[in-house]
Order: structure tokens, then sequence, then C-alpha cells
């Protein structure tokens, strides 16, 4: 039986980079490998065709009803589309045997270059959104240099340590 009052015993070995703890029948280990991270950077596509500034509550609640209307493999399709006077980032997706869905969501565009289309998973949307702790995202549309398919940057508005690179799906 454990208590509240239970202590944790943690040992560190500094010769070794490696740490333990250990409590009740429980010990985890660890150890801080040596080394350089890795540069992602040079991973990262370098050509930006557009930026988007949405609230992802709003990007949120759209993505969740368009993915009642698709199986969980299906794609959610996000579409630019610049009308008069306003900017709107289309979300749809389409099951035969079950129907479609497709909203309009109002968006600021800080930069553009180009249209934009492509097919996301809206699971791996809504774990992103749910990870943004700022009222508004930023979403780069970015092209991979070797396919020209088009991926998604998040950014959490005013804070660049935040970013996470989402692929598209890619039928074959």
């Amino acid at each position: 039986e454990e208590s509240e009052d239970e202590f944790v015993e943690a040992y560190m070995v500094a010769k070794n980079n490696q740490v333990l703890f250990k409590t009740g029948r429980v010990e985890v280990s660890s150890s801080l490998l040596d080394g350089e991270f890795p540069n992602y950077q040079a991973f990262m596509p370098q050509k930006t065709i557009c930026t988007f500034k949405i609230n992802v509550q709003e990007f949120m609640d759209a993505v969740k009803l368009s993915n009642v209307f698709a199986k969980q493999e299906d794609a959610l399709k996000i579409t630019f589309q610049k009308t008069l006077g306003s900017d709107h980032l289309i979300l749809s997706s389409r099951v035969s045997e079950v129907g479609e869905y497709e909203t309009e969501l109002m968006v600021d565009v800080v930069t553009e270059e180009e249209g934009v289309e492509q097919n996301f998973s809206p699971r791996k949307v809504l774990d992103i959104l749910g990870r943004i702790l700022t009222k508004n995202v930023l979403l780069d549309v970015v092209v991979h240099p070797r396919t020209d398919h088009k991926m998604l940057i998040f950014r959490e508005e005013d804070n660049e340590k935040f970013m996470h690179l989402l692929t598209p799906l890619i039928s074959a």
C-alpha cells in the first residue's frame, strides 16, 4: 500500500551523465546523450508561399465538425480562396456513404504568393491545435523542395519556440 508521504530517491552520476529515480517498486533511469542536436533547419522547407493568422478555437471547431463527415484516415482538404474584400480558408471533407461538409473561416493573410489546396489528416491538425497556447495560430504554407507538395507549419503567435511541421496526405 502506497502512502502520499512516500519519498522519491534521486541519484546522479555526473561522470556517466546518468540519473536514477526510485520510489517503492519503481525505478526510472535516464542518460544524457553527448553530442549536438541535429540541425533541424536543414530539413525545413525554405519557401513559404503564404502565411495565415487564424483564431485557434474557431479553427479547432471547424476541423472537429469536418471530421464528423470523414473517416479517421480520410483527408481534410484545406483550400485558400481570395474573394472581393475578404480572405477565406475553406475546410472540406467528403465520404460517399456519409456525406460532405464544407465551411469557411475568415483569416488574416500575412503574406501570400499563390493559392493553396492540399489534403491533411484532421486528427493530426487537431492534435497540433490542441497544443497551441495562444489565441491565434500562424499557419505557414510551405513547399517541399523535391515534391512540390504543400506542407503546413503551425506557429504560436509571439512565440518563436513553438513550431510544428505537418506533411500532407498523399494518395497513391
